[in-house]
Parts: C-alpha cells; structure tokens; sequence
C-alpha cells in the first residue's frame, strides 16, 4: 500500500508500529480506550514526512493506556513530521499533564489545529493552555468535551477575539463537582 494516504484503526489491542516508514500517508488516526506506550513510540518514531493529520485517542490506564510524559516528548518538537498540521492528543485520563506539557510546545507555532478534546482537561490543564504564547498561533483548539468550569471557560474569549477558533463545547464540570469522578469519552 505504498500510494496509501489515509489509515485510521479503532481499538489498541496488541496494536504495535515498529519500524513504520510511509512516505504517502497524510492521515493517520488511531481510536482507542487504551494505547500501550510501545504503539505511541511506535508512531513517535516512525518516517512519515508526509503526514499533516495525526488523531490519536490514548484513553484510560484500565483500558490498556501505559502513554506517558516522556512518550509524547517527539511530538512536543514535531521534527520527524515536518509536514503536521492538526495534532489530536485526545480522550486522556492525563489529560492536564498532556495540557501543561505541550502548552508551549515549538510544534504549535506550525500547527492549525490543536485537538485536546474527550478527556479528563479541568481548570489546571486549561489554565496552561491560556497562559501558553504558542496557543495563539493555532487557527483552531479544541478542548470539547471535558470537565473545565465556567469561569475558566470565559477566559477562552480572549483567544477567541484573537482570531482562534476554540470549541469549548460539551463540558462535564457539573457532573464533576457532584459526583467527583472524570471519564474520558471513549473506554472499552
């Protein structure tokens, strides 16, 4: 499948990339409730320079998630994909971490689109992003459906004003405060 340019998978399940190389592909979305750590390396260090859409749905820890800090570190620069233009980081149980890691991440500044949607954001993650420089360079963020309050959620105008599209759609806050549990999107 050497001219394939679009591949997208649902499911983690003893999904593995090992030694990936595709020189076509410029959509790559993979869906999970739970991808291993070995498969976001996997990703992380494939040769795919014509890539611009990655979407991947990391998920739950009880769900197989075992994605750490350190294995999102190649997409923070984004040199191995010089070709990116929306980057989905999305249905996380980590997902304030993911938030304060990439905030001011260089591959931002050539990115569109900026997905941080269907996870476990609240107020902290969100607090990173809007205090990130970098933020306002997307054309669009994405932080539907998550657990951020209102008050947090007005600060997102400024952006807004700036000419960012931010969908803040879908928040799960008022289940939060009264059940005090957050779930990503998408588990099993």
């Amino acid at each position: 499948y050497n001219q394939l340019e679009y591949f997208g998978v649902r499911g983690g399940t003893g999904l593995t990339f090992s030694e990936l190389t595709h020189h076509h592909l410029k959509t790559l979305i993979i869906e999970t409730g739970g991808l291993s750590g070995q498969a976001l390396r996997g990703i992380a260090h494939a040769e795919l320079p014509a890539l611009e859409h990655l979407d991947i749905w990391i998920g739950r820890e009880d769900y197989g998630a075992s994605v750490t800090l350190e294995d999102l570190q190649p997409f923070y620069t984004g040199n191995h994909l010089p070709n990116l233009k929306y980057l989905a980081l999305r249905n996380s149980d980590m997902q304030d971490e993911i938030a304060e890691f990439m905030a001011d991440a260089p591959v931002i500044e050539r990115l569109d689109v900026l997905d941080m949607s269907m996870g476990t954001l609240t107020d902290q993650g969100a607090i990173a992003l809007l205090s990130s420089t970098r933020i306002k360079s997307l054309k669009k963020l994405d932080i539907s459906h998550n657990y951020c309050s209102q008050a947090i959620l007005k600060q997102f105008d400024t952006l807004s004003a700036s000419g960012v599209e931010v969908d803040t759609s879908e928040q799960l806050w008022d289940e939060f405060e009264r059940d005090g549990w957050r779930f990503t999107a998408v588990g099993e």
